[in-house]
Formats: C-alpha cells, structure tokens, sequence
C-alpha cells in the first residue's frame, strides 16, 4: 500500500500529463499490472482515468470561445421538466427562501432548551427518516417547520422531541404519498408519548403556522444539490442521493 507522500508525488506527475492518449495508455498498463509496484496498478489506473477526462474536457474548450454550460440540454424532449422556465423557477425560489428563512438566533430565546439538544433531536430525525424511508424533502421540510415552531414557541425538555416526531409527521403528510401512521411514531418514540400527546402537539403547532401565515411550499437545497451534480463534471453519473454522496470517479469517492 502506498504511503501519503508517494501518492501526492504520484498525484504531481498526473498533473503534468495533458496528453489523452498518454494517459490511456498508462492505464492499460497499469492494469496489466506491468512495470509498477504490487497494489499501484488500481491507484494509477484511477489517476489516468481522472486525467483522461480532464484533459478531453480541456480539449473541447480549447476548440472554439467558452460556452456556458447548458444544464437542461437533457431535458429538453420532457415537457414535464418545462426547461424553458427554469431560470424563473430558481429566480422564485431565491426570493422564496430569503422570505422564509428563520432567525439565526432564535434559540437564544429559549429559557430550557439550546442548541446542543437541537442538534442531538436532528441527529435523532435523520436516523428515524432513514428507518421509514421518507423522501430527502420530507426531511429538509421538518426541520423547517421545527425550526419555525421553535422560533415562537418556548418549549420544555422533555417536549422537544414530541415536537421533533409531530414535525416529521406535519412533513411526511405534505411530502409522502403513503405517510406513516401514527402509531408509527408512537413505536419510534419507545413510547414516551401517547397517540394524543402527538395528535395534540399537531393542532398546537398547526395553530402556530397558522398564525404567522407559514407556508409548507418553502424551498429547500435538494433541488440546488441536484442541480450542481449536474453541472459537475460526472453529470447524469453522480447520484443524487445525500446519503451515498457522489459517485463520479472525477470526484475521488470510491
């Protein structure tokens, strides 16, 4: 295996290969395994990869004056991703998230709680919106609306996380086609809330959106993170999941 100075001296020699054809042809090499150290073969051959792509992306550039990047050349066929929209979309939801956002120190004002167990609570949600399999929006939109409930609700400790589930539940209702049932969240609390505690944690924080005019069609950043993975180099490759994260072999995740 090789150390991290042998591969950041192996990184600057890739660097100065701008040939293609160069660079393919150390990969068949590599994975013949000929004239390297057992075990380099893979991490050359990614190298070259790397390179090739790189460099034919330099190639076509230098072809001809720079052009900026048609993300929706794609989708230009689907009349259902209505591309010739798209710039007022992302223009709307801009303004649209500048309008929704919640006060950075919100939580200042909270007399029993603080950050820290805001962040133990989220922890908590990621894992309980990965068990039920619940769409990445479901979980952006429940820590908006527990955020806003924070924001003009005092809230005692030990409610916390009634209001952390009854924000899941409020999102997987907007977001989910088959939301989980009530009883769902009963069992993922360990019981330490009742059927009725929820259901009334639910009018209490609809009572609250309700009174500040909130609305569930709020922005988010999974469409800005969908967006940029198509502009990336991997394009329609990388996978727009935030749990694996990118797969693209320009990105160095393996």
């Amino acid at each position: 295996m090789q150390s991290d100075g042998q591969r950041t001296d192996d990184n600057a020699i890739w660097e100065e290969m701008v040939d293609a054809e160069k660079a393919m042809a150390v990969v068949q090499a590599a994975t013949r395994g000929a004239g390297g150290v057992a075990g380099e073969g893979p991490f050359l051959a990614k190298q070259a990869q790397k390179m090739a792509a790189v460099t034919a992306s330099d190639q076509n550039a230098s072809e001809g004056p720079a052009r900026a990047f048609d993300i929706d050349a794609d989708d230009r066929a689907d009349q259902f991703c209505v591309t010739e929209y798209t710039e007022e979309i992302y223009a709307y939801l801009r303004r649209d998230e500048v309008r929704s956002l919640v006060s950075h120190d919100y939580m200042s004002r909270q007399p029993d709680i603080n950050a820290k167990m805001r962040v133990i609570l989220n922890d908590w949600l990621v894992e309980v919106h990965l068990k039920f399999k619940l769409r990445q929006e479901t979980l952006y939109l429940c820590f908006q609306l527990i955020d806003r409930f924070l924001e003009t609700t005092n809230v005692q400790r030990q409610k916390l996380q009634l209001v952390g589930v009854t924000g899941l539940m409020l999102a997987s209702k907007y977001e989910e086609i088959y939301p989980p049932e009530v009883r769902d969240y009963v069992y993922i609390c360990d019981n330490a809330y009742t059927r009725e505690e929820i259901l009334l944690m639910e009018q209490v924080c609809a009572n609250v959106f309700l009174s500040v005019s909130f609305c569930f069609a709020i922005p988010c950043s999974v469409p800005s993170v969908r967006s940029l993975c198509t502009l990336s180099v991997c394009g329609r490759r990388c996978s727009q999941s935030w749990v694996t994260g990118c797969r693209c072999p320009l990105s160095g995740a393996s």
